[in-house]
């Protein structure tokens, strides 16, 4: 017999837009909630170095950072007939198995 177990978030425990730099051992971040109406700035670069966030080249991705967070709100805020929810990956569940079977 074969089980799975899979994980689901609710959006209505989504609280916040969680922003943390890759550059080096700088890993500054910054929690921006749903709440707070994100106006793309806080993305465009890090608050501590200065590393570019939400640009790539010639393309920013600000806007498609702040639709999403709008979006999701708007999502949160909705009245569903049904429940809506998020599949997360359960990387520990996974590491676990492979511990097992190996």
């Amino acid at each position: 017999m074969t089980s799975q177990n899979k994980k689901f978030v609710e959006l209505s425990d989504i609280l916040a837009l969680r922003l943390e730099c890759k550059r080096g051992k700088c890993r500054t971040s910054i929690t921006i909630p749903f709440a707070q109406n994100l106006m793309g700035k806080e993305v465009r670069t890090c608050p501590s170095c200065g590393e570019p966030w939400a640009q790539f080249g010639e393309a920013s991705y600000e806007t498609v950072v702040t639709d999403f967070a709008d979006k999701l709100r708007r999502f949160r805020e909705a009245q569903f007939g049904c429940s809506v929810t998020l599949e997360i990956d359960d990387k520990n569940q996974q590491l676990a198995k492979e511990d097992n079977n190996g």
